[in-house]
């Protein structure tokens, strides 16, 4: 029987994260935390298990966010964060959920905690629009409540109540468009400016080369100025219940791995919408990716 990793290598790896945390040190990335996971006893398998628990909150976190279930895409975010402490996806999208907490019952507390998190962001990638955006929002709702304070108590209590309408309502018009999806966000710092490229695909599995448990519907490289967006796009064809996983090697034209990664059965399950349809991105850098003429998928 599979399981996750064994609670002292897991337990032990959970606190040096947090020393990292405590020490203020955002330069961290996941290949840092993996070598590290792999150095503290954990293997590549377990490793794919824990990003798939981190997977699993996170798509939870987003379901329930959709449906304005602020606590529980809270719960989630917490949980998901304890795998990933560095993850500003989770940062952000527990942000937009504390402000629209404190739109809609005003407790000074969610205030703090939108802004907080969405800080966390920002000492990650100083120039994150979207979190810029909210704390933009939240700093113009509180001048204008100082404004409304000023007025009579007539004025106030007629502004408090369009106001109150106004801000709950643009809370949720502006932060659902800046929910962030499983697949990883491309850079603020890259333009918008991008080159295509379809590589081809080649299926690789033991147990049935041809009737694989999904198949690729899309697979583009997005070569923007300075990061580039590997995107795999596909659809679940049946259930696959041994966890098996999955290898990606981007391949030049040398038949050089440029970037790899490596998912479970599991997780593709995890990130699929009601169709069986899932979307995975990896970011690289935008001259790696120029070379990249071929998908290898290795199901072991």
């Amino acid at each position: 029987m599979k399981t996750l990793p064994t609670k002292d290598h897991l337990s032990r790896f959970i606190e040096r994260l947090y020393e990292i945390k405590e020490s203020n040190s955002n330069k961290v990335t996941q290949a840092d935390l993996k070598s590290m996971a792999l150095e503290m006893g954990l293997t590549d398998l377990d490793w794919v298990r824990m990003q798939d628990l981190f997977s699993s909150h996170l798509a939870r976190a987003i379901g329930y966010h959709k449906y304005k279930n602020w606590d529980d895409s809270i719960y989630e975010l917490d949980q998901a964060l304890t795998i990933n402490p560095f993850d500003s996806k989770c940062f952000f999208l527990t942000a937009s959920c504390y402000a629209n907490k404190y739109y809609e019952e005003e407790r000074k507390t969610d205030r703090e905690q939108a802004i907080h998190f969405a800080n966390k962001v920002l000492e990650i990638n100083p120039l994150d629009e979207k979190s810029l955006q909210l704390l933009s929002s939240l700093k113009k709702e509180a001048r204008q409540r100082k404004i409304i304070e000023r007025e009579s108590i007539k004025t106030l209590l007629v502004a408090c109540s369009f106001g109150a309408v106004i801000f709950t309502s643009l809370a949720y018009l502006t932060l659902f468009d800046m929910v962030p999806t499983v697949s990883v966000p491309y850079s603020a710092e890259v333009t918008q400016n991008f080159s295509k490229i379809n590589p081809d695909v080649q299926y690789f599995s033991e147990d049935n080369q041809e009737g694989h448990f999904f198949h690729l519907t899309s697979k583009v490289v997005k070569v923007f100025e300075k990061k580039s967006a590997l995107e795999l796009q596909g659809k679940i064809m049946f259930n696959n219940n041994d966890n098996s996983i999955i290898n990606f090697n981007w391949k030049d034209n040398d038949d050089n791995v440029v970037h790899k990664k490596s998912y479970s059965s599991n997780h593709l399950h995890n990130i699929k919408d009601l169709n069986g349809k899932f979307k995975i991105t990896e970011i690289i850098d935008s001259e790696i990716a120029r070379d990249i003429s071929t998908i290898e998928v290795v199901m072991d």
